[in-house]
């Protein structure tokens, strides 16, 4: 989608919900028309709720079996907005959050952002690889025939020499 289209469908997007608004107000009414909408909202509120335990068991599941979880994620994801979707007042809104509820949408949705998004992992032994620390490069590994401990020491980040005066960290 080129760029400038996108500012021109914020500002078209109010103007056909206001038009659909008008239009349902109309057929239905005003009462029932209010109705429909909060009816919408708490509709989207249990959708964010339950879909979202829903998906982080689905996601869990996934990865234990040692799947990457992309089409977990990405369903996670469309319902998440279509969750939001259906909270915002508006029909259209709301008939767009209701086809990303649908499996067999969710799934077109997921074969054609496959084409320009991809999803890897690296695992270990014990499961996903945990991120490298960064720190000193100056760091030396000792096993225990090369030290001896003198004192216990007294706080988290001071040890005592033996005469009760603070030890140098660098060990001198």
């Amino acid at each position: 989608m080129p760029l400038p289209i996108l500012p021109l469908l914020f500002l078209l997007f109010p103007i056909l919900e206001i038009f659909g608004f008008i239009y349902v107000g109309q057929w239905l009414g005003a009462f029932r028309t209010v109705g429909l909408v909060l009816l919408s909202m708490v509709l989207g509120l249990l959708v964010l709720r339950v879909g979202g335990l829903s998906s982080v068991r689905r996601i869990r599941q996934s990865l234990n079996r040692g799947e990457t979880g992309g089409a977990e994620i990405a369903d996670s994801l469309f319902i998440a907005i279509a969750g939001i979707l259906l909270i915002i007042p508006g029909f259209i809104s709301d008939f767009v959050g209701l086809c990303l509820l649908l499996p067999p949408v969710r799934a077109l949705l997921r074969r054609s952002i496959r084409r320009h998004v991809k999803v890897s992992a690296s695992y270990s032994a014990r499961g996903f690889r945990q991120p490298r620390r960064s720190g000193p490069d100056d760091v030396i590994d000792l096993t225990e025939e090369d030290y001896q401990r003198t004192s216990e020491p007294t706080g988290p980040d001071r040890q005592l020499r033996d005469d009760g005066e603070p030890r140098d960290p660098r060990g001198l």
